[in-house]
């Protein structure tokens, strides 16, 4: 259990560093990053750069920070960036995107769990685009992974229409490891690609932007200019390397754990899930017409010691990470089952 009174299943940004990083943090080398002399940040970068296949990589802060200089970098004022509707880039990253840089997000209908193609095109012949926006897995669609083969028809679709390919790959070694591929599988079409340390990694602080030198180079110098820059960084990124090495096969427990969540979930009435989960996310609606609202029923869950997200007005996202036993997940069902009996009551 997360705490000692809630079991916390809003954000697996929620997870706590293990020892193995505690001790990582206190031994790191450290030097200057700002100068490029942080020996435990470069060998994290490095080791992002590997993984992926891909030339160079970058250490920031956030998520946020990695999709937003991302596509900094590569969009061009006045110009459009073409990203999905439901996705976090379109929620998170347009407006800042629009105010810093003079680029035009313009949403694309993705509930399928990734952008329109159509729409795509369309696009592109009435705004001057420079960059399409995928995200894998999709948190909106409930942790959905996008296989290898649409990942290329993606790229392909990039290459036609003269884009850049950005991926929003927050939980990407959650897809890689729920489809039994490396990460650079998934990867490969794509021109930049931001993934996250501090969610199921359990890394307690960063995300990696990864992309060709040029584009990481530009990454660099708009990092600085957001107030990105950091100096002793190795103690944050000595975590980093631990999850990296030895946080990736165990996600394959938290989808194991989120299975279990859904299907305790679906023998409760008035509630079920979107779909069978592919990942660590949980989508829970609430399908009993003229029950419980999202707000009132959280707000109940939560005096049964559950913590959950809304999505829309149906939907609630319960999510499972390394912090989560099985026992919190029976416990989690219990509670739910509870709260909608005394509604029926």
């Amino acid at each position: 259990m997360t705490t000692s009174s809630f079991i916390d299943m809003r954000t697996d940004t929620s997870s706590l560093p293990t020892d193995a990083m505690r001790q990582a943090m206190a031994q790191a080398q450290v030097g200057n990053d700002g100068l490029r002399l942080d020996p435990t940040v470069n060998r994290l970068e490095a080791l992002a750069a590997r993984l992926l296949d891909k030339q160079a990589a970058l250490f920031v802060p956030s998520g946020c920070m990695g999709n937003l200089i991302a596509l900094m970098a590569q969009a061009g004022q006045g110009r459009a960036l073409l990203a999905g509707m439901y996705s976090h880039v379109q929620a998170h990253t347009s407006a800042p995107l629009a105010q810093f840089a003079g680029v035009m997000p313009i949403p694309i209908d993705d509930s399928g769990g990734g952008p329109d193609p159509d729409l795509v095109r369309a696009l592109c012949r009435k705004a001057p685009a420079s960059v399409l926006a995928i995200e894998n897995t999709h948190n909106w669609c409930g942790g959905q992974v996008m296989p290898p083969a649409r990942v290329a028809f993606y790229g392909e679709l990039a290459s036609e229409l003269g884009l850049r390919l950005h991926m929003d790959a927050a939980r990407l070694f959650n897809a890689a490891v729920a489809l039994g591929l490396a990460p650079a599988q998934l990867v490969g079409p794509a021109d930049s690609v931001m993934f996250c340390l501090s969610k199921s990694l359990c890394a307690p602080v960063g995300s990696m932007l990864v992309s060709d030198e040029a584009t990481i180079d530009r990454a660099r110098q708009l990092r600085k200019m957001l107030g990105g820059q950091m100096r002793q960084a190795g103690i944050l990124a000595a975590a980093g390397i631990v999850a990296l090495d030895q946080m990736v096969d165990r996600l394959a427990e938290d989808h194991a754990k989120a299975r279990q969540l859904a299907a305790g979930i679906k023998s409760i009435p008035g509630l079920d899930v979107d779909s069978e989960p592919q990942t660590n996310l949980v989508m829970c609606r609430l399908v009993r017409p003229g029950g419980l609202s999202v707000r009132t029923f959280l707000a109940r869950a939560q005096e049964a010691g559950v913590l959950g997200l809304a999505f829309g007005d149906d939907r609630v996202r319960l999510t499972c990470y390394r912090d989560i036993s099985r026992q919190d997940v029976d416990r989690a069902v219990a509670a739910l089952g509870k709260v909608m009996a005394e509604d029926r009551a």
